[in-house]
């Protein structure tokens, strides 16, 4: 489990507290989806061209 001391946590704009290592992850996710589909999609193109 995560620790929830000073070091670790985020103020947001409203006050609140977010974790930091939770917004890390979530960016490391949304890296890793973006970053799929652009491979997806350079293979899709190097598919089509190869076969051309």
């Amino acid at each position: 489990m995560t620790e929830k001391t000073k070091k670790n946590m985020l103020i947001t704009d409203d006050g609140t507290y977010v974790n930091k290592k939770e917004v890390h992850s979530l960016i490391f996710v949304i890296l890793c989806r973006i970053f799929t589909i652009i491979l997806a999609i350079l293979g899709v193109v190097a598919f089509v061209t190869g076969s051309m």
